[in-house]
């Protein structure tokens, strides 16, 4: 999951969902009021977390905290007033468990849990109404929820692994061969025969490691008058095609 592509993957379109924001019709008053409120509790940041997190995992529930009435009940928004939110946090997978399945079709609440369950080692269990929290799915198939009860989704990885996998490979392989792009090869008279002396590996290597330091420091290499050079280039024909096609498959 550390692949470059694949954090591409989670974030563009979150941040595409988020960028321009929204704008509301009402009074000069009443919208001041509204994007205060949104920006006491980062509502811009936490709904491109929890997408970014349900794309990631394969689902995210934004839980909105002091909101009048029990958290078991259904929210009535008429009782809703100024400051009655006290909280906003993004919750994934791991840290809000969903209960039941509402498969009644004439219930608004249709495809829904029953209600949520928070398990927190500083709380006890705590149910809350679907209609109190705001759920992020991931990606599913269609019906799929219907068929199992299993509202959460599948993350983007499950779907895309293969795709990802093949086109960081490939990168992968064209960073490597760029190191061997362009090699310089060097005759040294008596090289192998020279060997057969005790010192003659660490005189090699002394002796090419002044000439590569010489080298990068005046872009000349200095050789015996009996050594020959010359410098080979890897041809890259095919590769870069190689290398869209895998860019395109996980594009698509």
């Amino acid at each position: 999951d550390g692949s470059t592509w694949y954090g591409k993957i989670l974030e563009i379109p979150a941040d595409d969902a988020t960028r321009e924001w929204r704008s509301w019709k009402g009074t000069a008053e009443q919208i001041r009021a509204i994007e205060a409120t949104e920006k006491k509790f980062s509502i811009m940041s936490k709904v491109h977390k929890a997408i970014v997190g349900a794309r990631h995992r394969g689902g995210a529930v934004i839980l909105i905290g002091g909101l009048p009435g029990m958290n078991t009940s259904e929210l009535n928004m008429e009782q809703v007033r100024k400051d009655s939110v006290k909280y906003v946090n993004v919750l994934s997978r791991d840290e809000i468990t969903p209960h039941g399945y509402t498969r009644n079709p004439m219930s608004k609440w249709h495809g829904h849990p029953e209600y949520w369950v928070i398990r927190g080692a500083e709380t006890n269990e705590v149910k809350i109404h679907p209609s109190r929290v705001v759920f992020v799915p991931g990606r599913k198939a269609p019906g799929s929820a219907s068929l199992t009860g299993d509202i959460w989704g599948n993350p983007i990885w499950a779907q895309m692994a293969d795709s990802i996998e093949a086109a960081d490979s490939g990168a992968s392989i064209v960073s490597a061969l760029l190191h061997e792009a362009v090699v310089d090869v060097v005759k040294v008279p008596n090289f192998i025969a020279g060997l057969a002396s005790k010192d003659a590996e660490a005189l090699h290597t002394s002796r090419w490691a002044v000439a590569k330091r010489l080298k990068s420091l005046g872009n000349v290499l200095l050789l015996d008058g009996a050594d020959t050079w010359e410098q080979k280039q890897i041809v890259w024909n095919g590769l870069p095609e190689v290398i869209q096609t895998l860019l395109t498959v996980m594009a698509g």
